[in-house]
């Protein structure tokens, strides 16, 4: 059932427009549930603190309400501090499709949201986007090498 603009800002923690400029899946997925980092540059701010360079988790399939949006899209994000069964860093947020989050060229923003406010300067933290699967595919060769010394000291051995 889709919010209404009233209710998720209500419901959120932090309101604001930004640009998508950068997209960080997980290397590895095992589930749509996966974390994304959908880093938005910002322009407005309608609730929160809000950096002018802002990271939201998401779930990494629209399926799980994770965001759909194109790098360069303007969008409106509604986000909290905590949810989703995802782990945000402090000054992260937490945003989805199911919260009302979407481009901005499919939605108005209501003149009760008042008038926004500048972002604060400077970037929220960006926290790591992969689960130990992920981070354990991208670094084979660390895993790798101690095992191949060992054979190899194995075999010169016998």
């Amino acid at each position: 059932m889709a919010l209404t603009p009233a209710e998720a800002f209500r419901q959120s923690d932090a309101v604001f427009v930004g640009v998508l400029v950068a997209v960080r899946r997980p290397t590895v997925m095992m589930s749509s549930m996966d974390e994304s980092r959908f880093v938005f540059e910002v322009t407005d701010v309608y609730k929160g603190a809000v950096h002018r360079i802002q990271s939201i988790v998401t779930a990494s399939d629209g399926a799980s309400c994770g965001l759909e949006l194109p790098t360069g899209a303007t969008a409106v994000v509604y986000g909290i501090e905590e949810g989703y069964e995802m782990s945000p860093e402090p000054g992260e947020y937490v945003a989805g499709l199911c919260g009302g989050t979407a481009a901005l060229s499919t939605v108005a923003i209501p003149a009760s949201f008042g008038s926004p406010t500048a972002p604060l300067p400077g970037s929220s933290p960006i926290g790591e986007d992969d689960g130990a699967l992920s981070v354990l595919v991208r670094n084979w060769y660390w895993f790798a090498l101690p095992l191949l010394v060992i054979v190899g000291s194995l075999v010169v051995i016998r």
